[in-house]
């Protein structure tokens, strides 16, 4: 047996150790991301149709109809294996952050409301620190080069 197959056996792969957790999160954001999508369909009762408000929040509900896309298709090549689900799900955090802070921006600059206000910072906390554990992993981890091969 050459040193490459002995070595490549021996490597981890497929969906197992902290890969686990990654894992979770995919399957449930889905699911996560149409509770969300939900809650908007609330505060559409009473609101004028064209004015500003109703605009930004058709803006935020198309945004989260292409965050259950994005999380489905990723959801879907995760559990695949395939090559590219590193890079979605890399995708689907950034994608997060950015959709908060510029919401958040948008709040702002619309209606003077307070940018970044207590839930806004735990939600944008709790993105950035995803990104900072999971990219990095996504990206450099052996397991999840030997898992997404198809």
């Amino acid at each position: 047996m050459t040193q490459a197959a002995i070595s490549s056996s021996s490597e981890p792969s497929g969906i197992g150790g902290w890969l686990i957790l990654p894992a979770i999160g995919i399957a449930v954001a889905p699911f996560r991301f149409l509770a969300n999508l939900a809650d908007y369909f609330r505060l559409f009762d009473g609101l004028q149709p064209g004015t500003l408000v109703h605009v930004m929040l058709s803006a935020e509900v198309v945004c989260w109809v292409g965050f259950v896309v994005l999380a489905g298709v990723t959801a879907v090549q995760f559990f695949t294996r395939k090559i590219s689900a590193p890079r979605l799900y890399i995708a689907l955090l950034v994608g997060q952050v950015v959709f908060v802070f510029a919401d958040a921006l948008a709040a702002t600059f619309f209606f003077n409301a307070q940018a970044l206000n207590t839930d806004t910072r735990i939600a944008m906390g709790l993105l950035i620190a995803a990104c900072a554990i999971w990219i990095p992993y996504f990206l450099y981890s052996v397991r999840v080069r030997n898992t997404f091969v198809r």
